[in-house]
């Protein structure tokens, strides 16, 4: 009972973990596409310019 019983705390733990991990890449993806797409008429009006 005691093994099966770290087996599924250990188990809940990385299961935990990694979507704390995907979440987190997930994030920075969608951050860095936000920033992107914020960027896009700053580079428009630069490319205009020159």
């Amino acid at each position: 009972m005691g093994v099966n019983y770290a087996i599924t705390a250990i188990a809940t733990i990385a299961v935990i973990l990694a979507s704390i991990l995907v979440l987190s890449s997930i994030t920075s993806i969608v951050m860095a596409l936000y920033s992107s797409v914020e960027l896009m008429p700053m580079l428009a009006c630069i490319a205009v310019l020159t």
